[in-house]
């Protein structure tokens, strides 16, 4: 006659649990799927809305302000100039980091859904936001900042202040920047690249 199995006791090492812990008596046991893609997709849905916003009000905010570029076209005309410059580079990079937001926040839907193809989108926003990180890095210290302290030397008492400010404030923005995308970015292609995640988005497709 048939007798029904007493319940599961994680606390007694003598019950028997044939079929996994918290599984119904009678079906296969079935792994729980792992969380990495949807916590990374989250993050990467809150950071690539974010990213696009700041992108788009950077853009619109980028360059120099016209008062301070009345000053400066009196006190520092050659540091107005290396500073009209280095605004080019600023519309450049603001206009990279948009669409490389919108990937994001495409990819990271994608990661929440476990699509197949959501760890090999997150390593390629990985490597992308990377590169365009490290490319504004050198920029910035190879290119901008090299060409204001040079104007900014021969533009008197006015642009040797002005080259204290902003060398500080280019040089801490830039690292700190470029820390936190690299952190950001070695985090997403660790967890999305283990096995785990890969397994987990693999088996929507089955």
């Amino acid at each position: 006659m048939y007798q029904q199995q007493p319940p599961h006791n994680p606390y007694n090492p003598y019950s028997s649990q044939p079929y996994g812990y918290g599984q119904p008596y009678g079906q296969p046991y079935t792994p729980r799927r792992s969380g990495i893609p949807k916590v990374i997709g989250i993050l990467m849905i809150i950071f690539g809305s974010l990213g696009l916003i700041g992108g788009l009000i950077g853009f619109a905010m980028a360059g120099i302000r016209q008062s301070d570029a009345d000053i400066l076209a009196t006190s520092a005309p050659q540091l107005l100039e290396a500073l009209r410059h280095a605004e080019k580079f600023d519309y450049i990079f603001v206009g990279l980091g948009i669409p490389v937001s919108l990937f994001q926040l495409i990819a990271g839907t994608i990661c929440v859904k476990y699509r197949p193809k959501a760890p090999s989108l997150a390593v390629v926003y990985a490597l992308v936001t990377s590169v365009l990180a490290i490319a504004r890095t050198v920029v910035m210290f190879a290119i901008v900042k090299p060409e204001i302290d040079k104007a900014a030397d021969v533009s008197g008492v006015a642009g040797q202040a002005a080259k204290e400010v902003m060398a500080a404030a280019l040089s801490i923005g830039a690292v700190v920047s470029l820390m936190l995308v690299l952190s950001w970015a070695i985090v997403v292609m660790i967890l999305m690249t283990r096995p785990a995640a890969k397994e987990a988005c693999a088996a929507t497709a089955a």
